[in-house]
């Protein structure tokens, strides 16, 4: 085991996002506090005094004392589940306002922009995913639907998955997908997370959505307010790669669309088997079969789709582009524009 250092000020939101989640629910407001007071010291010390204002700001002396032990036993087992270290270090006895406190964990802080990917996979809990190059994160996939109706979109998913890990080329298998409260335990929310945040965090880190779409998701104000704008905005803009998938049939009469209604105007493109929604394949092997590699191979386009740029201006020669990762020299060998950062290191 690493050796325990201090948390430092620029750590403290990276070090929140990774113990948060696994911090007992009753408990989580005062670690949020207790960080924050961190995020604003000087080196990562408070005060006592500090720590009883803004965490038990109306409890007696009496009461501090076991609030505060409960509360290191809580991140002291925290970390435990992640195999980490995580102490709050007060001195001895009810002391005084002015003694020291900070908090210390043995675990590895990384950049922000690597935490916020290791923190986030680790909260998914993959099991059993072989060794590949490809980063896991790039290749995740959001699943929007109606809580209640999530015994049948795992059939939906369980089957892409399965077929996906059949398929003979890292690419494929390397999509993941995130639903929320998994049953199966390998991914999504645990019992005790801060269901929206939690969410949110998800479609932020996916690359792409898959958004089931049936008449209950469409009566659902979350999903259409704070899960598919997400994608779709309501201008009708797209902000993230998504498919939205016939779950069960709508009526175009009377189920609300929302943002999605905007894919194209009173003709909403939703994904189907030659207009059958999922719940009318899953009983017929060989029409579920079908649906699901059709579905695939429209996920992947979205996935892996190269990205047009944009044309240049009229009056402008066109440029041969440089190859992936091209050096300074090669841009300056093409005649690739350098900008001045570029050319500033050099």
């Amino acid at each position: 085991m690493a050796t325990s250092s201090p948390v430092r000020p620029p750590q403290a939101d990276d070090f929140q996002a990774l113990f948060l989640p696994h911090v007992d629910s009753s408990l989580r407001t005062k670690f949020i506090a207790l960080m924050d007071l961190i995020k604003r010291s000087d080196d990562g010390i408070i005060t006592r005094g500090q720590m009883n204002a803004a965490l038990y700001p109306k409890s007696t002396s009496d009461s501090r004392m076991v609030q505060l032990r409960a509360l290191k036993q809580a991140l002291s087992e925290a970390a435990e589940k992640i195999d980490h270290q995580l102490s709050l270090v007060t001195p001895p006895g009810r002391g005084n306002d002015d003694q020291a406190i900070y908090l210390e964990t043995d675990a590895p802080w990384e950049p922000p922009s690597t935490r916020v990917h290791t923190v986030f996979m680790s909260q998914q809990k993959y099991r059993n995913v072989p060794a590949q190059a490809t980063d896991l994160t790039q290749n995740l996939v959001f699943v929007s639907y109606f809580n209640e109706e999530q015994e049948l979109v795992e059939t939906f998913i369980n089957r892409v998955e399965k077929t996906l890990q059949g398929k003979a080329d890292e690419e494929a298998r390397s999509i993941r997908f995130w639903l929320f409260r998994r049953t199966n335990g390998d991914n999504g929310i645990t019992a005790g997370d801060d269901d929206h945040d939690t969410m949110q965090r998800a479609i932020t880190q996916a690359r792409a959505g898959v958004l089931m779409v049936s008449p209950r998701a469409c009566g659902r104000p979350y999903i259409k307010k704070d899960e598919w704008p997400r994608f779709r905005n309501v201008e009708g803009t797209t902000l993230k790669p998504f498919l939205s998938v016939m779950l069960s049939a709508i009526n175009a009469d009377e189920d609300d669309l929302g943002v999605l209604g905007r894919i194209e105007r009173n003709r909403p493109q939703l994904f189907t088997l030659d207009g059958r929604a999922w719940d009318e394949c899953v009983g017929n092997d060989n029409l579920a079969a079908k649906f699901v590699q059709q579905f695939i191979r429209d996920l992947r386009k979205k996935l892996f789709a190269p990205r047009e740029a944009p044309l240049p201006p009229q009056d402008e020669p066109v440029r041969a582009l440089p190859p992936p990762n091209a050096t300074y020299r090669e841009r300056v060998e093409k005649h690739i524009p350098i900008s001045w950062s570029e050319k500033t290191l050099k």
